[in-house]
């Protein structure tokens, strides 16, 4: 073989091998990199009551040790503080409660946003969730903002109310 079949041998074996460590890297991300689903899979599990219970270091402690998944059970009633980030406004009246109407799980995971799963399984599928602002101005009294927040609304269209 003369020098450049060689070099051109050389450069085909090389793209082979190059070609080759590529797909063995895609194949790992996609293999090592799980979806929530499977983030959830392994990840420790724990109710809401379990933060305000008797032990509630101990639940707390899971929380910051990794993917956690939340168990909100049906009249589970959770403290909501509101905080706005301004020097324009602030929020006067910012407890609120959320009382939970039925079961759902919250997947915590530093490596995205929080999701929620109505069976603590399924945390992939696309909710018509929505934001809302607006003004109130009616006729006569005071005009009010508005915000309204969608998290899997129970009307079909997602529409906020009129």
């Amino acid at each position: 073989m003369t020098s450049i079949q060689k070099y051109y041998m050389r450069s085909i074996n090389d793209s082979r091998a190059l070609l080759l460590a590529l797909l063995g890297a895609v194949l790992l991300a996609i293999i090592g990199c799980g979806g929530p689903n499977q983030v959830a899979g392994g990840a420790q599990r724990l109710a809401y009551a379990d933060l305000t219970g008797k032990e509630r270091q101990a639940a707390f402690s899971s929380l910051t040790k990794g993917p956690a998944v939340v168990h909100f059970k049906k009249g589970d009633r959770v403290p909501v503080r509101v905080t706005l980030d301004s020097s324009l406004a602030q929020v006067q009246a910012s407890e609120l409660v959320l009382v939970v109407e039925r079961d759902f799980y919250l997947l915590l995971d530093g490596d995205g946003p929080p999701r929620l799963s109505e069976d603590g399984v399924d945390f992939e599928s696309k909710a018509k969730n929505y934001f809302l602002f607006g003004f109130n101005v009616p006729k006569e009294g005071e005009a009010g903002m508005v915000l309204q927040i969608g998290i899997r609304p129970e009307r079909s269209q997602g529409a906020p109310d009129q």
